[in-house]
């Protein structure tokens, strides 16, 4: 039987995220786990939800108290920053992820591809990419920011300072980003944001699994993540044709 556990930087991303996949290998017999890592959180209402949400879909789940950045840092402001700051939260993280690949040593982990930049996200991507061998090892699209033009793109490859520059605007431009950051300025957007954007994967990473989702993988996607009511208004609703899309290193 297989055993998949998905790496959650916070209490919502996985189920936004790859809740087609999860539905696909409980199918197939398989056991999935998720676990979260920035969980701590003063917000019980959220915790509540993640534990609702992954009991409807009849997967395990763990929540590794760490803190999130705002908290950690303590700048509200530091959603997307660079990785300059994160060496010892991705130290912690690469401990915790290695004990638990000593813990299920014949899983498969999924981690975020950090689209978006997201500081979270990029750490939890960074953690995995050092903890865990590489043929146990997928990566995932981040929601909502895969739905934003040309991030994914970016994020794998190299690019021009005008496609950086592109990116950085759509993203502004997105309905996330307009509900909480919409202040961003153009120095901001010139300066610090394109040059986390610029922060691309070195390594070569090819499509390994793809899956579209039928209208009853869609319709339980959608009924999961109205448990997480706190968190809607970033869900992009799921439909029947969406496509999941999950990485490896090229050379697997």
């Amino acid at each position: 039987m297989e055993s998949v556990i998905f790496l959650s930087p916070h209490l919502d991303d996985v189920v936004f995220s790859c809740s087609g996949l999860i539905q696909t290998v409980l199918a197939r017999g398989g056991q999935v786990q998720i676990a979260t890592v920035f969980s701590r959180t003063l917000n019980q209402e959220r915790i509540e939800e993640d534990v609702r949400a992954c009991a409807y879909l009849n997967v395990e789940h763990q929540h590794l108290e760490f803190l999130d950045a705002p908290i950690r840092r303590q700048q509200p402001e530091v959603l997307f920053q660079d990785l300059e700051f994160e060496k010892p939260t991705i130290d912690a993280l690469t401990a915790a992820f290695t004990n638990l690949q000593n813990t299920y040593p014949n899983s498969l982990f999924v981690a975020p591809l950090g689209v978006g930049w997201h500081v979270d996200h990029l750490v939890v991507h960074e953690a995995a990419r050092a903890a865990l061998p590489p043929e146990q090892l997928w990566y995932y699209e981040d929601a909502p920011y895969r739905y934003v033009s040309g991030q994914t793109v970016l994020r794998m490859s190299k690019a021009s300072v005008q496609q950086v520059l592109d990116c950085a605007q759509a993203l502004k431009n997105c309905g996330y980003i307009q509900k909480f950051k919409s202040d961003w300025s153009s120095e901001y957007i010139n300066g610090t944001l394109s040059s986390t954007l610029a922060y691309t994967i070195e390594e070569k990473l090819r499509k390994v699994f793809e899956i579209e989702l039928s209208a009853e993988l869609a319709q339980k996607s959608n009924q999961t993540a109205r448990f997480y009511a706190s968190q809607l208004d970033f869900f992009h609703a799921a439909e029947a044709g969406m496509v999941e899309s999950y990485y490896c290193d090229s050379e697997l």
